[in-house]
């Protein structure tokens, strides 16, 4: 499945496609990518989101889960960018690399060619498990803020941020990793005449390996303690259902677009009456998907969050790091998983 959404003012909300690989295309003056989820690894495609803006557009990614990973970017940023994109309230995990957005820098791709200048800004977004790089950065006036990393396995030889060319940001972080922290300047950066100039302010990092790493740049400032808060941020969504509903578990709005509601996929209606008992499926921070299937002596519902697939009396489904939600007109009467999850009966934990 590919989308592309090229016109000015346009905007990708909330596909669904099962057993289908995806590649969502960003480009024009204004657009928006919002209450998005990506369920399933993406193992043979280069990147999940490739976007630019043109010369004074803007461009919003926002509100988005990605969970199940891919081999390579979460989000390629083209050197072609010449405006402003912000990146806000994702939940990224299970990637080699977050955000690439080094190539609308002057010098940006290695191989020497300029991009267009365009600025990139990621507030608010959670990253998990990554391998390689979670922030490359470059343009002059890139940013990260308030944004939480926990990579305890990330390779050593990774870096978490990484300003590769001009001046660039980095405040209100909170980074655990097996890696180092902050990286300044590209190791091509002093031969091509440009100086990284980094800036690191008021962040909290546990790092593996080094904390500041000074490739072919300088840092003006290296405001790191020690004692990371893991907490993903408060507007993060947490599961699908929470990013195609715009909202996050502390009950937060998961973007200026966030809409309410319930994700309504699987071969059933929602229920909305909450008659009969709750019944919910969990393997919330799991890195593992794990496929499910019970049955009941009677009727079995959709409920929020959203389960997968009701079929008469039986439900079925996975889940990849969140939960699924069903009502249930009697008892359940068979329950079977090919990995750990954990079931509740109205709020209870059972066996």
């Amino acid at each position: 499945m590919y989308f592309r959404r090229s016109p000015s003012g346009s905007s990708v909300e909330r596909p669904t496609a099962s057993g289908a690989e995806v590649r969502i295309v960003g480009r024009g003056s204004d657009w928006a990518i919002r209450n998005v989820a990506i369920r399933g690894n993406l193992p043979s495609v280069p990147y999940a989101i490739a976007a630019y803006t043109q010369p004074g557009g803007n461009a919003v990614i926002e509100n988005v889960w990605f969970g199940d990973g891919c081999d390579q970017e979460f989000l390629y940023v083209h050197r072609n960018h010449a405006g402003t994109m912000t990146v806000r309230n994702c939940y990224l995990a299970n990637c080699d690399t977050g955000i690439y957005a080094s190539a609308p820098a002057p010098g940006g791709l290695n191989g020497g060619t300029d991009g267009e200048g365009g600025t990139t800004h990621v507030e608010s977004c959670y990253l998990k498990n990554l391998t390689y790089t979670h922030f490359m950065m470059g343009s002059d006036g890139d940013s990260v803020r308030n944004c939480v990393v926990d990579s305890p396995n990330q390779t050593q030889w990774g870096v978490v941020a990484e300003n590769r060319w001009q001046s660039v940001d980095f405040v209100g972080l909170d980074i655990r990793t097996n890696a180092s922290a902050f990286k300044s300047g590209n190791t091509s950066t002093s031969n091509r005449g440009y100086d990284a100039v980094t800036s690191v302010r008021d962040c909290r990092v546990q790092a593996g390996n080094q904390v500041f790493v000074e490739g072919a740049g300088t840092f003006d400032a290296r405001d790191a303690e020690s004692g990371p808060d893991l907490t993903p941020p408060s507007t993060v969504p947490l599961t699908p259902q929470e990013a195609v509903s715009g909202t996050s578990s502390s009950g937060g709005s998961g973007g200026s677009g966030g809409s309410g509601g319930s994700d309504d996929s699987g071969s059933g209606d929602v229920d909305s009456s909450s008659t009969g008992r709750e019944v919910v499926v969990s393997n919330v921070g799991s890195n593992e998907t794990v496929s499910y299937e019970f049955t009941a002596d009677a009727v079995v519902r959709l409920d929020s969050p959203s389960g997968d697939y009701v079929d008469g009396n039986r439900a079925y489904g996975t889940v990849g790091g969140w939960k699924d939600g069903y009502r249930v007109e009697g008892e359940i009467s068979g329950f079977s998983a090919d990995g750990d999850v954990t079931v509740y009966v109205d709020g209870d934990e059972v066996d």
